[in-house]
């Protein structure tokens, strides 16, 4: 074993000399290849111009050059021309923190005073290396780094310790990455740390003038005390001659460069004048053979860096989806990220924040400064019902009032500072629950230390301003810090750190490890369904670990194409009413011992103990195994020639005909109990004595369990889910008669139905008999968007919690969701998978675990707790004809969702 271990031990002290030989033989090689003035060139790194033919740039052959503005490709393309033209490589730099200081279309990643918002180091190392990456990508091998200083504002101070931890944890992500770094230093700086930090970086960018007396042009006063100390490691030192000329005034052509080189740099960076510049010190050095030696060394250095760069190789650029793997998802989520975890809780009094209650209270918006329409706005109503308003103009004040007089919360997201509008958020304040979110500068922060709840984002971003929403209502917790002290407010470092409640979150797929490019085959499978006219529009929604990685409109509302499908779209979920509406109350009356399934329907309804239905128990009602006849057209009694029977319908509502069919048809007080008498009275299943009834999926179960929740609950059904489930858990959307809610232009059309209502059904029914009961029934009736749908499939998915609300035990939630009989797919109520069954309603790759139900008019929601993903899809594939039946054909749903899979699998393959 020693042996063996004594072997590889040799080995790699033989590589690392040999690689050692292998760099000094290159550097001599190309060394003894140059003259006298291309030796000196290689001193200087010099701006990029807007055309490299220009200047004699080429003839020049600088060391290197410094990047300027410009796209990504274009940029990796000049740089190869470059590369290709010059004899000796060039290294290619760039300065600052940002990459997209300079090359537009990239992701911004940010400087040590944003980082040391995060408390977590991890990502600030990762910040590093992202940087890193992009730079080897674009050809870039090296970076010009300002050390942090105080900050000159004087009611600010930042704790050191915070910021260089921050630097320090950058620089080791970058360097990590095989990306040289220099440091540029200012008097300002910390000098004893500067030099803690030379350990990690490859030289220093000296801003040095103390020994330089411009108004003297005598080299030969400077001696060995004025030549700048040599640092312990062979980095480079590196002159920023357009600072030193400014300090200098007017000098003769190439004498600032001289005197840097007599000061002991090695690069001279950023000079304007390289030919003047060039012929000085080539004219000087025939004179000076002490200073010629050093160049000499200095030229070796820069060769030695460019070996360590790769350069020896002469690698191109590939340009190739050059902007696809800058930006790559990885990338995306680390911004992500960095953005969540610099977002700043000053202040929580009384543990505002996150709102958990939802019930019983109103909620405004008012954005100070921007308009009301805004990516905050927009992800505070993903949560709660909310009204939005703006306050731009001080005299918009005495309106606002107003109109905020009946809110209980009021989420300001405060854009800009006026005295005005503190001193209207103050008065508001006083009797309303106001949540300030700051989306501006840290010195905005004195002027608001006196709110009870105080949440800073630092900017403005789209990306800040959707977290910050979330961390609002617990989707996201909150935990970034102050990276300075705001005087007499906040001390550098705090922040109020807060847990995340069990509501949905909304992120990148990667966060979820999901591979974002598989997903994006949902579209394409959307757009075939549009394209073949299987339906107008549609809307899926996928949530995995509790996060909303897909969440994407696509079409429109009808084949008019003038009224796009958008997040905020009801779409009528017809049979989803089944497991999302009445099903529901039965899981309620289970847990509270209101019922027993395996006890008859008629032990709760005796109305029934005289009929065909008296012996059937709740148990097989609920798997569609009593015996249920599938679908009776009980409205077809109802109408003559197509016309409405006047002693069924009116045309106008009064207390005689109160219940909602469309618009211009409203059923009779008794139709209700007409229909139950029929359904009591109807026809069953035939079967042969001494058997069971198998499987049979009917709609007249669940007019029953609507008849028995309303009895043994004693309230309407949508009264009952409205208060215990839709309001608790924000899903304001979900209910019947989205009329009385929404207007009809966010409504998506079914049916025009000639048959029966005379018409284009918009928020009104689409299934006849639910039509019938005043558009509220136990089978159908429900509408909302899938935002809404998806958080009562995460509770479910949540075994009976969401928002900090225990919904169901979960053993409720596993009881009715567990598959019942070996010759049925059902569990209660619940749809499941036919596991190795094509012709199944989900696709193959989902668990036998997997719950949900699919829609007449082409919806579905199915949760899979296997894989903790829930899945929504709406559409109105109805329109206009319920005969159209290309969705299904076309196996849309289900091939939709197995794209959600292979993306899981994609993403575990990485």
């Amino acid at each position: 074993m020693l042996k063996k271990v004594l072997f590889i031990l040799f080995t790699f002290i033989q590589l690392i000399a040999y690689s050692q030989e292998e760099k000094a033989r290159w550097v001599d090689s190309v060394f003894q290849t140059l003259s006298a003035s291309e030796k000196i060139s290689q001193l200087f790194w010099v701006q990029l111009p807007a055309n490299p033919q220009e200047n004699d740039f080429i003839k020049l052959k600088p060391g290197g050059i410094l990047i300027t503005q410009s796209g990504p490709v274009r940029h990796a393309k000049r740089v190869n021309e470059l590369q290709e033209s010059s004899d000796v490589p060039l290294l290619v730099t760039r300065y600052g923190w940002e990459t997209e200081a300079q090359l537009d279309s990239l992701l911004p990643l940010y400087n040590p005073w944003w980082l040391s918002t995060l408390t977590q180091p991890d990502l600030v190392v990762k910040a590093g290396a992202e940087v890193a990456r992009q730079q080897q990508l674009l050809g870039i091998h090296g970076t010009f780094l300002p050390v942090p200083v105080p900050l000159r504002d004087p009611p600010h101070s930042y704790k050191q310790s915070s910021v260089r931890d921050a630097y320090h944890n950058y620089l080791s992500g970058l360097t990590s990455g095989n990306s040289f770094t220099w440091l540029t230093s200012s008097a300002e700086a910390d000098t004893a740390w500067t030099k803690q930090l030379l350990k990690k970086t490859s030289g220093v960018v000296s801003s040095f003038t103390g020994v330089i007396d411009f108004e003297v042009d005598d080299r030969g006063k400077l001696n060995e005390d004025d030549l700048l100390p040599r640092p312990e490691y062979n980095g480079l030192l590196i002159a920023d001659i357009p600072y030193l000329k400014r300090l200098a005034g007017k000098q003769p052509d190439g004498e600032v460069e001289l005197i840097a080189l007599y000061l002991g740099h090695d690069v001279l960076i950023g000079s304007d004048d390289l030919p003047a510049s060039i012929r000085k010190i080539t004219k000087v050095l025939r004179k000076d053979q002490e200073l010629a030696l050093r160049v000499d060394q200095s030229v070796k250095r820069i060769l030695a860096l460019k070996f360590d760069a790769g350069l020896n190789q002469h690698k191109k650029t590939n340009t190739d989806n050059l902007l696809a793997r800058l930006n790559n998802p990885q990338a995306k989520l680390l911004r992500h990220q960095i953005y969540e975890g610099s977002i700043t809780l000053l202040k929580n009094n009384n543990q505002a924040l996150p709102i958990i209650q939802l019930e019983n209270r109103t909620f405004a918006s008012l954005s100070v400064g921007a308009n009301e329409h805004n990516e905050f706005t927009r992800y505070l109503s993903k949560y709660a019902p909310f009204k939005h308003y703006r306050l731009t103009n001080p005299a918009d004040t005495t309106r606002l009032k107003e109109l905020l007089n009946n809110v209980d919360v009021v989420a300001i997201g405060l854009y800009s500072i006026h005295p005005d509008f503190i001193a209207f958020l103050k008065n508001l304040s006083r009797n309303k629950q106001v949540i300030i979110s700051h989306f501006g500068r840290i010195s905005d922060l004195s002027l608001l230390k006196d709110f009870p709840v105080l949440l800073t984002g630092y900017a403005a971003t789209e990306e800040i301003q959707k977290i910050a929403a979330q961390i609002v209502f617990g989707g996201l917790p909150a935990k970034g810090v102050l990276p300075v002290a705001v005087a007499d407010a906040f001390d550098t470092g705090w922040g109020i750190q807060t847990t995340a409640l069990d509501r949905l979150s909304y992120t990148l797929p990667e966060a979820a490890g999901v591979d974002s490019k598989t997903l994006e085959q949902i579209e394409t499978i959307a757009r075939e369904a549009i394209d073949s006219c299987a339906t107008p529009g549609s809307y899926a929604l996928v949530v995995k670990d509790g996060k909303v990685i897909y969440d994407k409109a696509t079409g429109w509302l009808n084949y008019n194409n003038q009224d796009p499908v958008t997040e905020n779209t009801l779409y009528d979920l017809a049979s989803i009413t089944k497991v999302a509406a009445t099903l529901q109350t039965v899981m309620f009356m289970y847990e509270k011992g209101l019922i027993d399934v395996n006890k008859k329907a008629s032990v709760y309804l005796p109305e029934l103990k005289k009929s065909n239905k008296k012996d059937y128990i709740l148990k097989d009602i609920l798997t569609h195994q009593a015996g249920l006849w599938p679908f009776l057209p009980f409205w077809a009694s109802t109408v003559k020639d197509n016309l409405p029977l006047p002693e069924y319908y009116s045309s106008t509502a009064s207390a005689d005909f109160p219940f909602p069919v469309t618009e211009k048809m409203f059923a009779s007080k008794a139709m209700k109990d007409s229909l139950w008498q029929w359904i009591i009275k109807a026809r069953v299943q035939e079967k042969p004595p001494r058997t069971v009834y198998g499987y049979r999926y009917s709609d007249m179960a669940f007019y029953i369990l609507q008849h028995l929740a309303e009895k043994i609950l004693n309230q309407p059904m949508e009264d009952f889910l409205e208060q215990n489930f839709y309001e608790p858990l924000g899903a304001s959307t979900l209910g019947y008669l989205p009329l009385q809610r929404f207007p009809a232009s966010q409504v998506a059309p079914t049916e025009d139905d000639k048959l029966f209502r005379g018409g284009l059904l918009t928020g009104y029914v689409h299934d006849q008999g639910a039509a019938m009961h005043g558009n509220i029934a136990g089978h159908a009736g429900l509408f909302g968007n899938a935002n809404d749908l998806a958080k009562l499939g995460q509770m479910l998915l949540q075994k009976g919690s969401y928002g900090g609300h225990r919904f169901y035990k979960p053993e409720t939630v596993e009881f009715f969701t567990t598959k019942q009989y070996e010759t049925s797919r059902r569990g209660l109520g619940w749809d499941k998978p036919t596991i190795s069954d094509w012709n199944g309603p989900t696709t193959l790759f989902a668990s036998p675990l997997t719950f949900g139900h699919t829609g007449f008019t082409g919806t579905c929601i199915w949760v899979d707790p296997q894989f903790n993903l829930v899945f929504i899809y709406l559409s109105n594939r109805v329109y206009p004809d319920m005969t159209n039946n290309k969705l299904l054909n076309a196996n849309i749903r289900p091939r939709i969702q197995e794209v959600i899979y292979k993306a899981i699998f994609n993403y575990q393959q990485y």
